[in-house]
């Protein structure tokens, strides 16, 4: 009896063997189909359909054998899908920031990427409290997806990049939920169609029901998105207009580097500038435009104010100015107006690594480019039409826009640089998850970039003009001024906080429980 007893234990073990390779084999699947998917839902590709079954593999991994199991499962699904975004675009940028080896380059990529740990968190939450009935299930996995989308962007050095929701910017119609929400919003109408999925596909009780519930959250949405844009193209047709024109000249780092180069860049955009007869309220040049300080040099100044004729002319350039006793270098852009400077921006969010880090590479540790950061007013007045100033990456952080929009912001203007990118994904990607800017606040957002997408993005989400960053020219385009607050513009993230509220309350309640039982 003894023999047998080990022989039905040592099956049994066998059983929970098998059954653990079996998820494995599962899991890895699962990963690297989900990792697939939000790679080809963002550019290069741009499935944009694919957002609504990119968090369908990662929640089928559930339930998992263990917290340690769904803790590795999404941890490897969120490091192929760190990678598969931004490593081909990233990986020759960064070499061509730093002069990094092959080794240093992947180390400084996975910590960039935070190492899949964002999703790692994201498995545990989704074991830790899993409900037990299908509809909780349903609610509760799109709210911990945007709790965790939520994390990664507040944590130090975290960005929003590659959000799920941020891949629906250029859906018509539920993209106009982001003026609600955010992009989290959409994130969490995502994942909820994902979720109801993974209920159907596994069966059981009320999983029917429960996917009804999403199906009518998605509809509602659809329906808000449906009369939502044809109001604001409404008022978009009543909306008084601004012509703007941006220059892009497109040159690339090798002719930039020396004075010689920015005085010669300098001459590649005045040549751009459009003629007297091009009756015009802004014109706009690229973060960096100018490589010099036109603080110091008032000549340049009013060569550029006579080259555009007086019209208010917004240029990127770099500035110094004196911090706690000791000179401070900041990435600038310059209202000059009548040949004078009229006002400066100073970038309130610097690029982790290229701005603010040291870097290893050249044999040794040495210093990145030390530029601190700006304070202060985030609203620049250009003969009465009131600018919302964004430098570069920063579009991508909705709190900088909001905070200009609410301190009286008609037009959102993003100056920027990609030239340390490749032609294609990198550019694409950075102008895409920037665009929901304009819908959540209802603004023109116009763009003028130096080897990256120069275009206008219209209040309801629309373009009315984008380039390939590759052919130099100037674009010119009368856009509508829109000025009331959006629900967004004047709750900010209060959506992804009511998720991360959920989501603590969830476990808490699961806690307790536990408690109880024990």
């Amino acid at each position: 009896m003894t023999s047998g007893g080990r022989g039905r234990d040592g099956g049994a073990g066998n059983g929970r063997s098998a059954a653990g390779r079996a998820w494995g084999i599962r899991a890895t699947i699962l990963a690297g189909v989900g990792a697939a998917f939000h790679v080809s839902m963002f550019p290069p590709f741009g499935w944009t359909w694919l957002t609504w079954l990119a968090p369908l593999p990662v929640f089928l991994l559930l339930p998992a054998p263990s917290a340690w199991a769904a803790v590795g499962a999404t941890w490897a699904f969120g490091t192929l899908w760190a990678l598969g975004v931004v490593a081909p675009w990233m990986t020759p940028a960064l070499h061509a920031l730093f002069d990094l080896s092959p080794l240093e380059t992947a180390a400084l990529l996975l910590a960039v990427c935070q190492g899949g740990l964002p999703f790692a968190a994201l498995g545990l939450l989704l074991h830790a409290g899993r409900p037990r009935s299908a509809l909780a299930r349903v609610l509760y996995a799109p709210a911990v997806w945007v709790a965790v989308e939520y994390g990664r962007s507040h944590v130090p050095f975290g960005t929003p990049w590659a959000l799920l929701g941020s891949a629906l910017a250029e859906a018509p119609t539920v993209g106009q939920v982001a003026d609600l929400g955010g992009a989290y919003a959409l994130s969490f109408l995502a994942a909820l169609a994902s979720a109801a999925a993974a209920e159907v596909v596994r069966g059981g009780r009320r999983a029917a029901a429960a996917a009804l519930v999403a199906a009518t959250v998605l509809v509602a949405a659809l329906g808000y998105g449906g009369l939502r844009g044809a109001a604001v193209r409404a008022e978009m047709r009543r909306a008084p207009v601004a012509r703007v024109a941006l220059v892009h000249a497109e040159i690339p780092n090798a002719e930039r580097r020396s004075p010689a180069d920015a005085l010669a860049a300098l001459d590649r955009y005045l040549a751009l500038e459009p003629g007297p007869e091009a009756a015009l309220d802004l014109v706009v040049w690229p973060e960096n435009a100018v490589a010099l300080l036109l603080e110091e040099n008032p000549a340049l100044v009013a060569r550029i104010g006579a080259g555009g004729r007086g019209r208010p002319h917004l240029i990127g350039a770099p500035r110094t100015v004196v911090a706690d006793g000791a000179a401070a270098l900041r990435a600038s852009a310059f209202l000059v107006a009548d040949g004078a400077i009229a006002g400066v921006y100073d970038k309130h969010r610097l690029l982790p690594l290229a701005e603010t880090m040291p870097a290893f590479g050249g044999g040794g540790l040495r210093l990145a480019r030390g530029f601190s950061a700006g304070h202060g007013a985030a609203v620049l007045d250009a003969g009465g039409l009131r600018l919302g100033p964004l430098i570069c990456y920063e579009l991508i952080f909705p709190e900088l826009p909001r905070a200009a929009v609410r301190a009286g912001a008609e037009l959102l203007v993003n100056v920027s640089n990609d030239s340390w990118f490749r032609p294609g994904a990198g550019p694409r990607q950075h102008f895409l998850f920037g665009r929901l800017r304009a819908v959540e606040l209802r603004r023109t957002l116009v763009r003028a970039a130096n080897r990256g997408p120069t275009a206008v993005v219209l209040p309801d989400g629309t373009t009315a003009l984008t380039t390939d960053g590759a052919t130099p020219g100037v674009e010119i385009a009368a856009v509508p001024l829109l000025d009331g607050l959006t629900l967004y513009a004047r709750v900010g993230d209060a959506f992804a906080w009511l998720c991360l509220a959920a989501v603590a309350g969830r476990l808490a309640t699961g806690a307790r429980r536990r408690a109880r039982g024990a």
